[in-house]
């Protein structure tokens, strides 16, 4: 057998290690050490190239969720002198973009609901454990000194009147907010109102 049979497979493996030269901007008689080289250098500034977009990925994604949670804290009214104690629980609880671009809780978030946005987040949590964040509510027909507070529902029909307007009372207002009525006036509960003596 001759040594000149042409293999297709080398022939195919030689253009390739060409092309790979002139990608690589290397004389058509560079060695596997120059290309190996060569590869190193430009692999090393790709990984440099994907680390910095992760890193201004990440950074506008925690620009994103703190525009969220300021917007959310502000439209809640907060207290301005309050905004960075709750943007740093807001931090230590969590918040992420979800796979929609939403901000969110994270999924696997402790001592809070998973996946919420950051407006129910304050309205159901921060609001509740920390209520000096928001000014005390002063209502439009607020009465000055002197004025006695309503203390419940009107228990005149528990002082003489019908069952059915006993009952008519607890569904209006409910079952524990005229008991608590009762009890403050020292107005002894029907019976039935106890739920048959409970």
């Amino acid at each position: 057998m001759s040594d000149t049979t042409p293999n297709p497979e080398l022939e195919r493996l030689t253009a390739f290690v060409g092309t790979v030269r002139t990608a690589l901007g290397l004389a058509e008689g560079a060695d596997t050490d120059a290309i190996n080289t060569a590869l190193t250098s430009r692999l090393g500034d790709a990984a440099a190239a994907v680390e910095r977009a992760k890193t201004i990925e990440q950074t506008w994604a925690n620009e994103k969720v703190d525009a969220a949670l300021r917007s959310a804290l502000t439209a809640a009214g907060i207290l301005p002198d309050f905004m960075e104690d709750a943007m740093l629980r807001a931090k230590a609880v969590g918040f992420v973009l979800n796979d929609k671009g939403e901000v969110v809780t994270k999924p696997d978030a402790k001592d809070t609901i998973p996946n919420t946005s950051p407006a129910a987040w304050v309205q159901g949590e921060l609001k509740a454990k920390a209520p000096r964040f928001w000014p005390t509510s002063i209502g439009a027909g607020a009465k000055g000194g002197g004025f006695t507070a309503h203390s419940g529902p009107d228990l005149s029909c528990f002082k003489g009147g019908t069952m059915t307007d006993q009952m008519s009372m607890v569904a209006r207002v409910g079952e524990r907010a005229v008991l608590d009525s009762l009890k403050r006036a020292g107005i002894t509960p029907p019976p039935w109102l106890k739920g048959g003596g409970r």
